[in-house]
């Protein structure tokens, strides 16, 4: 839901873009971190992984003392990284969204023979990985 942009720096095509990606500024997304942050610590500290745990919880480990939301969230923001998985760059919506970069049919607004085809005109991440919805 955290909504980042790209803005050109020059005319110059070889210049590269200026991209905010403005991660984890949606409470949305800092509520869904934190539930899943914690989700996982549940699961790793069940008897079904005893066999196969090895010690106190690894990452981030006990000593940084990572627990309340804020922590979390924190902690989350300084470590981690989208494994490639981009999208949602030239949004889809009505021509009088102001967030939206293309039409219901790939159009680019208010630009003449342009559209985009790819994951980049999804509104928002589907979940699991962006190409199976592309390739559908």
């Amino acid at each position: 839901m955290s909504r980042g942009n790209i803005s050109i720096s020059s005319a110059d095509t070889a210049d590269h873009p200026l991209i905010n990606p403005q991660w984890l500024t949606h409470p949305t997304d800092k509520a869904v971190l934190v539930a899943a942050y914690r989700r996982a610590r549940e699961l790793f500290k069940t008897k079904a992984l005893d066999p196969i745990r090895v010690g106190e919880e690894f990452f981030p480990g006990k000593e940084l003392n990572v627990e309340t939301d804020e922590e979390i969230i924190n902690f989350a923001g300084k470590s981690w990284n989208t494994v490639s998985h981009a999208s949602s760059t030239c949004s889809m919506g009505k021509v009088d969204d102001p967030n939206a970069v293309v039409d219901s049919k790939g159009k680019v607004i208010g630009v003449n023979g342009v559209r985009v085809v790819d994951a980049s005109a999804f509104p928002f991440l589907p979940p699991g990985h962006p190409m199976a919805t592309i390739c559908k």
